[in-house]
């Protein structure tokens, strides 16, 4: 058993668990000493894959302190992810036809997961407003969003992730109107991964080669990269989780008592959230349990390890940090298809197992 940070240790010493990139000259040891490290190194590897356009924004620039403050945790959510699912018996490693694994998927959906918080509380009644009335339009216009593609909507339809993000900007006595940073960022993700695309178009190496298959010189690193549009839909899986992992079952249900009859929306029972979507499992998972947002002090005072007979993993600790970190950690099964079982015992210990149903 290993405490979070023993954990998040051990990971970042083996670049082959972390990185999709081979001989990656960077180290992820020291990112979480700030926010500013951080930061930093989340950058630093997009800028590395040829990806720097996806934080060139000016909206990203000018609330750039709501994503530091994030920060720490996006990268905590990176190591838990990875360690989560490996516990899960998910191959992290294989390549597949485009050459891509998991860790690829893990590092554009985890590290720009939280990026839409520059988005979420810096908005005004009257952009609000046109959320409520306009629903994705008006993000695309607010956000100078060109692409937003149905490759992206595969956990929940187009017209459910837009009700839900038109519903989360609609005054309410009850609630906070906001934009939702996990729509928000997903697809803000896709669109600057097109117009990167569309930039390393312009200066492929070889002007006779293919959008299917062409190669740049970065600038950058000095490196070649390849690219291919056959990537558009690994850009969307990616998206798609970032959008799905913000969407709760219980509280769209909520929306959909209140608001769904006038767009004929009905309640979605069946939609949890499987294994059988990977990317978007375990970003829900992790980024539900990952503890640091709350304090740093609970990577020390929180273990985890993996189930030995069975897909899955445990968190330990002692009973007053696991009733402050998890007391609602049993409503994951509401939009997460996994079991939950915890276990108190008489050392004043608490052990909550999370597996596969």
């Amino acid at each position: 058993m290993q405490t979070l940070r023993q954990c998040y240790e051990e990971i970042a010493s083996n670049t082959n668990r972390w990185s999709y990139y081979l001989n990656i000259p960077m180290s992820i040891l020291d990112s979480l000493e700030s926010d500013k490290d951080a930061l930093e190194f989340i950058q630093k590897y997009f800028e590395f894959g040829g990806k720097k356009k996806v934080f060139k924004d000016v909206n990203l620039n000018k609330y750039k302190r709501h994503i530091l403050e994030r920060s720490q945790h996006i990268i905590s959510t990176f190591f838990l992810g990875i360690k989560i699912a490996e516990s899960f018996h998910i191959d992290t490693q294989t390549r597949n036809i485009n050459n891509l694994n998991f860790k690829y998927y893990w590092f554009l959906a985890c590290l720009y997961h939280d990026i839409g918080y520059a988005f979420e509380g810096n908005t005004d009644s009257q952009t609000l407003n046109m959320i409520e009335n306009e629903g994705l339009e008006a993000l695309q216009e607010i956000c100078n969003i060109k692409y937003v593609h149905d490759r992206i909507f595969k956990t929940h339809p187009k017209e459910i992730v837009e009700f839900y993000f038109q519903c989360r900007a609609i005054s309410d006595e009850n609630k906070e109107r906001k934009i939702d940073h996990g729509i928000a960022g997903g697809l803000l993700l896709y669109d600057k991964l097109r117009k990167q695309f569309n930039t390393a178009w312009k200066k492929r190496t070889n002007k006779e080669d293919t959008r299917d298959n062409f190669y740049i010189r970065d600038d950058s690193s000095g490196r070649e990269l390849h690219l291919s549009n056959k990537h558009f839909d690994e850009y969307a899986k990616a998206a798609d989780a970032i959008i799905s992992h913000n969407i709760w079952i219980s509280t769209l249900n909520q929306y959909i008592e209140k608001y769904g009859d006038s767009e004929g929306i009905v309640k979605r029972n069946n939609d949890r959230i499987t294994i059988n979507n990977e990317l978007c499992f375990i970003l829900s998972i992790a980024d539900t349990i990952e503890p640091l947002k709350r304090d740093e002090k609970y990577l020390d005072l929180i273990s985890i390890e993996s189930l030995d007979l069975r897909k899955g993993f445990k968190l330990h600790g002692d009973n007053e940090t696991i009733e402050i970190i998890y007391k609602n950690i049993e409503s994951m099964k509401e939009w997460i298809e996994i079991k939950i079982n915890i276990v108190k015992a008489e050392s004043l210990k608490t052990s909550i197992e999370i597996s596969i149903e």
